[in-house]
Order: C-alpha cells, then sequence, then structure tokens
C-alpha cells in the first residue's frame, strides 16, 4: 500500500485522534514525500503557533522531522494540474509519480475532484479519502 499524506493530516496526527491512527497505520506500507511537500511542511511551523499551545507546539517540532526521515523521498518529473487549488496539486504529482494508492487530506478541493478526472490524469487507481474513511479501507 502506498500512500501520501497532506499536511493537514500530518498535523493533525500530531496531536492524536483519527489522525494519527491513519498515519499510523499508512506507516504499515509505504508512505510517500516530495521535496515540495517537504518543503510545504517546514515552512508551515513558523506559523502554527497562532494556533497552537506551546505544549502542542513542541509535539508539532519533535514529530516532524523523525516522521520525514521515515517517508520515502520520490522524484517528481511531471507536475499535474487538477485542483481548484492549485498548492494541492503537489499531493496528486507525487501520487501520480509513485503510483499511489491513496491520499489521505481533510482537504475538501482534493476531496471533491471527481473520479473521472483522476482516471484521465493517469490517477486511477488513486482514492483520495479523510483519515476516517481510510482507517476503513486500508484495513481490509
Amino acid at each position: 500500500m502506498k500512500t501520501v499524506l497532506d499536511a493537514n493530516v500530518l498535523i493533525s496526527a500530531a496531536f492524536g485522534g483519527v489522525p494519527a491512527l491513519a498515519v499510523k497505520l499508512a506507516f504499515q506500507g509505504e508512505v510517500w514525500i516530495s521535496s515540495d511537500i517537504k518543503k510545504e511542511l517546514l515552512a508551515v511551523s513558523p506559523h502554527l503557533p497562532k494556533r497552537l499551545s506551546q505544549q502542542q507546539l513542541l509535539i508539532w517540532n519533535s514529530a516532524l522531522l523523525p516522521l520525514m526521515t521515515k517517508m520515502n523521498l520520490a522524484q517528481v518529473d511531471h507536475h499535474l494540474h487538477l485542483s481548484r487549488d492549485p498548492k494541492d496539486d503537489i499531493y496528486l504529482s507525487l501520487a501520480k509519480a509513485v503510483s499511489a494508492d491513496f491520499l489521505v487530506t481533510g482537504d475538501l478541493d482534493l476531496l471533491s475532484i471527481a473520479k473521472e478526472k483522476l482516471k484521465s490524469a493517469g490517477l486511477e487507481r488513486l482514492s483520495i479519502v479523510t483519515p476516517r474513511i481510510f482507517l476503513g479501507r486500508a484495513k481490509r
């Protein structure tokens, strides 16, 4: 099972609950990251103090680098343009590059992409799902 995890899922996972369970399950297979997604994760950290308590921020900062080192780094040569939000296309491009089975996200722009649109972009095997749905499907 090859999985791509959206930054919002990784941030939420640092604090437990369903996202943490989904991330843990994803790591039973292959979890992939690209240099663009690494940059996004590192760039979001300075903005988190506005949203998180000091303790939550410490948890996030201590979890980020170890988590990224466990991910497989992929070279993305072809960039897709499928999402309503162009910033989300880095996840779709990575999913295509590694032939991912799942893209786990809470982002409605990604979740709303029609299966036909994915298929026409060569992503017929990709399921874009929330952490809760991922838990149900990936356990099968």
